[in-house]
This record gives structure tokens, sequence and C-alpha cells, in this order.
């Protein structure tokens, strides 16, 4: 079996109004800044997983600054993840700084099929690795289920 185990993808609203996300969070415009720079669907992931012979994709958001758009972003990766259980895992993404609103968004998303946590991202969220106030709701969540977290550490 053959696994991507690490694939974006984006809801509808930000594919169009794409410069208005932009603007509205700085990480996102600085790696996505270039017109050239695809934004994937869910059915676009299917459709190349069926061409380059991937049987499963663990699909995730974008660590987002704010915890709404993680929520919303969530909902889209949920949809897909009911739409596609043979071929899509998918991943909710929260913002550590929302504290005891972000486990309670990650234990919704558990429940709803997703398996896990990420990407978060502590340079685009603003959140201390460091800090256990700021991902410890969130790992008791996912110890508690269990389940993995997916940090990007770099840049």
């Amino acid at each position: 079996m053959i696994i991507d185990c690490h694939s974006h993808v984006f809801f509808d609203e930000v594919r169009a109004r794409r410069a208005m996300f932009q603007d509205r969070d700085a990480w996102f415009g600085t790696l996505y800044a270039r017109p050239t720079a695809r934004l994937a669907t869910a059915a676009d992931v299917v459709a190349a997983m069926a061409v380059s012979g991937v049987d499963r994709t663990v699909i995730m958001g974008f660590p987002w600054h704010d915890g709404g758009v993680c929520a919303a972003h969530n909902d889209y990766l949920i949809d897909a993840v009911r739409r596609n259980p043979d071929q899509l895992i998918g991943f909710a993404t929260v913002q550590p700084l929302d504290g005891a609103a972000a486990a309670t968004e990650l234990e919704r998303c558990l429940r709803a099929g997703l398996i896990g946590c990420g990407e978060l991202g502590p340079d685009g969220q603003g959140f201390d690795l460091a800090n256990p106030a700021h991902l410890g709701p969130i790992a008791e969540v996912l110890i508690a289920a269990e389940r993995p977290l997916l940090v990007h550490s770099s840049e």
C-alpha cells in the first residue's frame, strides 16, 4: 500500500478569495503569494492518487492564525473524508493559542472522523512549542484519544 502522509487541501472560499486570505493571514500570504502556487482541493488529490497509484492520502488544512478559519477548514476536511473514506485520512487544524476552545474543536473533529491534529505552525500561528500552556490542552486530547500530532517546526 502506498500512503501519501502529508497533503494540504483547501476549501473553495480560500481558492476563490485567495488574495483576501493572503491579506488576512501573513503566513498564508508568505507561502502562497506566488500565483503559480497551487491550492489543491480534496477532489484534486483523489484524482492525482488514481493517476499515480497512491492508495491513501493524509489530508490536512493550513495552520491558520484565526481559529475560526481553522474550524471552517476542518468542516471541509470532515466532509472530504466522509465522501472518500477509502482514500482520505484527515487531520484537524486548531489554533493552540485558543486554549480550551482549541481542545473542544479538536474533540469535535476527532468525533467526526478525523484521526489526528496537524499541521500546526508555531511561526504562523504565534505559539511557543516550549510553552505547555500553548500545546497542553491539545496534547491532553490527543493523548487521551491516542492520536498523532503534526507540527511544522521549520522556517
